[in-house]
This record gives C-alpha cells, structure tokens and sequence, in this order.
C-alpha cells in the first residue's frame, strides 16, 4: 500500500507532481547547505581577523569567549532549536508569529542571566579576559536568538531567508570590524561586541520578517508545555557536551597537550563532512518531523538510507584525504598535517560510523523519541570517556584515536534498535499535564 505523500511517492499518473515535489526538496536542502556553508566561513574569518589583530593572548581570550558562547548555543538549540523542529514544524503559517515571540521570548530569559555571569566574570577576572568576556555578556542576547531565528527558518523549510539573515550578518559584523581595523580600535573586546552588535542588527531583521517581537513572559509555558522533550535534551547536552571535553583532557594529562592538539587537527581535516552534516540535519529533521502520516517502513527506510548515503560520502571524503601524499598534506596543513595524519585513519574511521548513526538519530529525534537518544548519548559519553584514556594508556595518542572509533562502533546497533522502535511507535504525542512518564506518551 502507498503511504500517499511519503517524500513524493505516487503512481504513474503523478509522475510530474513527484518530480516537482523532489525538486523542490532539493531546493530546499540546497538553501540549507548554502547556510550551513555561509554560517561556517563567516566563524573561520572571524576568527582569523581576531588572530591577526591581536596577540596570542587576545586570541587565546577570544578563543574563551566564543568556548562559553559555543556552551550558550548548545543549550539553546536544546531548549528552543529542536524543539521548534520536532513540534512545529507542520505548524500553520498563521500561527508562526506566536510560536517565534514565545521561542525568543524564552532565549531572552536564558541569555539575561547567562550574559549577566559572563559580565561579572570579565569584570572579577579583568587582564585579556576583562572586555572579550564582558562583550560576549552584553550581547549574549541577541547572538543566541540568532540562532534560534535560523531554527525558526528551518522549521519553515525557508532556509533561503536564513542564508539571507547570515548574509547580511557577515557583511555588517565584517563592515563593523574593517571601520575598528582601520581606525587602530581593534582589540579581541571591539571584535567580538562588532560580532554581537551585528548579530542584532539580523534578529531585528528576522523578526521583521516573522512578524514576532520576543516574549519573556511565555518562557514558563514554553518550559511547561515542552518539558516531555526538554527534560531529556537539555542533560543530554550537558553530558555530551561535558564528556566530550572531559574525555580530550584526560587524553592531555595521560599523554600530553600534542596529543589532543593532533585529534583536534584530525577533526579539523574532517570538518567539511561536518558542515554536510549539519546541513543535512538541518534540512531533514523538519521534513520528517511534519510528516507524521508515514508508516513505519518508510520511517525506518529513511534512517537507513540517510546513514547508508551520509556514511558512504564520509569514507569516500576520508580515502581522498588519506591518498594525499605528505608534501601535498604540508603544503595544505602546514605544521597540522603530521600531527593529524598519524590519527587520520581511525578519527576518519570514527566521522564514518557518525554518520551512519546520523540517519537513525534523525528520525529518532524528529519523531519526539528523547528518552531514547537521551539513554543512547548516556552511552556514547561513558565509552568516550573510558576507551580513550584506555586507548591512550595502551598506545598514546592513536590508541585514543582508535579507543573514540571503537566507542562508536559499540553503539551503533543501539541506535538501530532505538530506529527500529521509534519507526515502529510513531511520533510521540505530548503528554497531558499529570502525566508520570515526561518520556513517554500516547503514540499517534
């Protein structure tokens, strides 16, 4: 039996209707890796501007202001960002503005108080920490409902406008930031508040844009009304985020600070499947989320396709990199390359096994499942931090290298399970106020 509109499946008869229908999907994920695309050249030339207007101890500040504002974005993304995708993204375009003041509204309430720490931080801290940090709390604010308004944006399926709100974003922080170069004002605290101020100056326009002004005062509903999904995706968050770190430092004190430096350059060297990555995620999410008619085979279709198609352009991108002769790799990487290539192999072994788990964790995610990617992040984070510094003890930096690939392996087939019983459950529906289980719910 056909499941009707399944991603634009049909009948002979409806061969036109389908070919529009995936064109304008490709579209539409196109927009999204232009986005995605955008958003990361727009990090890497700040923070070559910051690295070449200031010393290495400016830098090493800014580096410490854009690590707490990463930390403010993960969170937000947990408590506004994928709970827009997996719950409103079938939502009526007349009800957009309400959902987008109650969404800003609540980052408004998160970014107050956050911003407020990181001012008074700057202040009792002061030497090169004093104005980056002060900077980064002042407009918290506005950098995180940035962010929130390109979710917004996804939900829609209007990437476009998010591409266009990043745009105008770099070209007026970039503007900003020339006028302070020019002038001799450039310091890692003018930088990064020409970042903030800028990303403003964007919320204003996309709010223009989603008719909404941010409501503070529907931050409690929207904690209340979403607290089946925020009581799993914020400490997830939190654990991956604080294993993920924890796990590199325990590498660093077992083995040293180059050992950590060459994972990360790995990582760095792999980084173009990451932008792929967040761009499929953001384009895919939405697109299953609003499909709540789709039957479990399609559901489970869909994850594996989507790992089998994500994992596939991982291991060819990792062959590639692989083949480079070493004077070809030092000409490109510099210093990096020797570093990054004796870890190359298993760290790309590791983005392989990521994103076939990706496609799995996309429809676990858009069908509301939480608890389950909440149990199977619980996991992930205890492998990391045991097989790591496992591997490290046993053979240095590669066996850390190769203790994170395994880690990986191990729960793959979790996340399989996980595809398998959400496929089969269907969407969560949100629970009654009362109810026991926040995880659980009525499957629709």
């Amino acid at each position: 039996m056909s499941d009707g509109n399944d991603f634009g499946a049909g009948t002979g008869l409806m061969v036109a209707p389908r070919r529009s229908a995936l064109a304008k999907l490709a579209g539409r994920a196109g927009w999204n890796l232009i986005d995605q695309i955008l958003s990361t050249l727009t990090n890497a030339v700040l923070s070559i501007l910051v690295a070449r207007q200031v010393d290495q101890f400016g830098t090493g500040a800014f580096s410490v202001a854009f690590l707490l504002f990463s930390l403010g974005i993960a969170v937000e993304r947990a408590l506004t960002g994928q709970v827009l995708t997996i719950r409103h993204s079938a939502a009526a375009a007349d009800e957009w503005p309400a959902i987008a003041s109650r969404a800003l509204g609540t980052v408004a309430v998160l970014a107050v108080p956050a911003g407020a720490a990181m001012v008074v931080a700057g202040m009792l801290l002061g030497g090169v920490l004093r104005w980056p940090l002060i900077a980064v709390g002042v407009t918290l604010g506005p950098l995180l409902m940035q962010d929130t308004v390109r979710s917004i944006f996804f939900a829609q399926s209007r990437a476009q406008l998010a591409a266009m709100n990043d745009a105008v974003w770099a070209v007026v922080q970039f503007a900003v930031m020339g006028v302070l170069i020019v002038g001799g004002w450039a310091t890692a605290g003018s930088l990064v508040l020409a970042w903030g101020v800028s990303a403003g100056v964007c919320v204003v326009v996309a709010a223009a844009q989603l008719r909404a002004v941010p409501n503070p005062r529907a931050a409690r509903g929207w904690v209340r009304e979403h607290g089946d999904l925020l009581g799993y995706l914020l400490p997830g968050t939190l654990i991956a985020s604080g294993g993920d770190k924890s796990a590199y430092l325990m590498v660093g004190a077992i083995v040293n600070a180059a050992a950590v430096g060459s994972v990360n350059y790995a990582r760095q060297l792999l980084s173009p499947l990451l932008i792929i990555t967040q761009a499929a995620g953001s384009f895919a999410m939405p697109e299953i989320a609003r499909r709540a008619h789709l039957s479990p085979r399609t559901r489970w279709l869909a994850g594996v396709g989507m790992g089998a198609v994500m994992g596939l352009a991982a291991l060819v991108y990792l062959v590639i990199i692989l083949a480079l002769p070493d004077a070809i790799g030092t000409i490109l990487f510099h210093d990096t390359w020797a570093g990054a290539r004796s870890v190359l192999l298993p760290m790309g072994l590791f983005s392989v096994s990521a994103n076939i788990s990706f496609g799995p964790f996309m429809v676990i995610a858009a069908t509301g499942h939480a608890k389950r990617t909440f149990r199977i992040t619980v996991l992930q984070t205890t492998l990391m931090v045991t097989l790591m510094p496992l591997g490290a003890i046993l053979d240095g930096t590669a066996g850390a290298a190769w203790g994170l690939f395994i880690g990986k392996v191990i729960e793959l087939p979790f996340w399989f399970a996980a595809l398998r019983t959400a496929a089969r459950l269907g969407p969560v529906v949100r629970p009654t106020e009362g109810d026991a289980d926040l995880g659980s719910g009525a499957v629709a």
